[in-house]
Order: C-alpha cells, then sequence, then structure tokens
C-alpha cells in the first residue's frame, strides 16, 4: 500500500491494543466510503501477523463497535467473504479543497530540491 491514510485522533489515544490498532488501521486505509472486504490472509500478510492473530482483532473491533462484520454472498447464496463497514465515528470527511491541498503538499515535497536546499 502507498500513500496516506488520515484518522482520527480519538484513535491514537483509544484503549486499543497495538494489533487491534494496526488492524484498524489497515481496513481505513482500504475502505472507500467506510467500507471495504480483504481477506483475512490479505490483512494478516500486510501487516505481518498470523490469520489467528487478525481474527481476534477483528472480534475485538467487532465487539467494541469500531467496525461492523458482514459475510457477502454471491447469487446462489455461497459465502464469498466479509464486508468491514467502519462506524464513522472513526472515519474522517474530507473535502475536494483539503484532497487537493494535500496532493498539491506531496507534490511540492517529492520536487523539492533538498540537495541544493540554501541554508
Amino acid at each position: 500500500m502507498n500513500g496516506f491514510t488520515k484518522i482520527k485522533n480519538n484513535l491514537i489515544v483509544s484503549n486499543l491494543n497495538h494489533i487491534d490498532f494496526r488492524g484498524l488501521c489497515y481496513l481505513i486505509a482500504r475502505s472507500k466510503n467506510g467500507k471495504c472486504f480483504p481477506s483475512v490472509g490479505t490483512i494478516a500478510k500486510e501487516i505481518n501477523v498470523s490469520k489467528r492473530t487478525i481474527l481476534r482483532a477483528i472480534d475485538n473491533l467487532v465487539k467494541d463497535k469500531y467496525i461492523v462484520r458482514e459475510q457477502r454472498t454471491i447469487g446462489t447464496g455461497k459465502i464469498t467473504s466479509n464486508l468491514y463497514i467502519i462506524n464513522k465515528d472513526y472515519l474522517t470527511k474530507q473535502s475536494n479543497e483539503e484532497v487537493l491541498h494535500e496532493t498539491q503538499v506531496q507534490k511540492e515535497l517529492i520536487d523539492y530540491d533538498w540537495l541544493n536546499e540554501e541554508e
């Protein structure tokens, strides 16, 4: 994953343990409109923990109402994956102006000539 993810300050000072926090941040980073559906294996691999560890973290996040987990199915009713819906209290809302500003700031940082900086 590349880029940046905004999280609310209340998550930083929450009582989440570090694995639950990393799992929630991962889901937030992967979400679009607060929803995403990565596999447990993908989450575990990308944040470098076991599948069992991420399953416990997801269970904790559901229990503490940080996220809602719903089973996704295909037309025949076969379960395909889980849909994770992040509690809106933990999502940041960005206006188009904020997105444009952040993009410009990132571009300026990348384009800045760090080697020829004047003291």
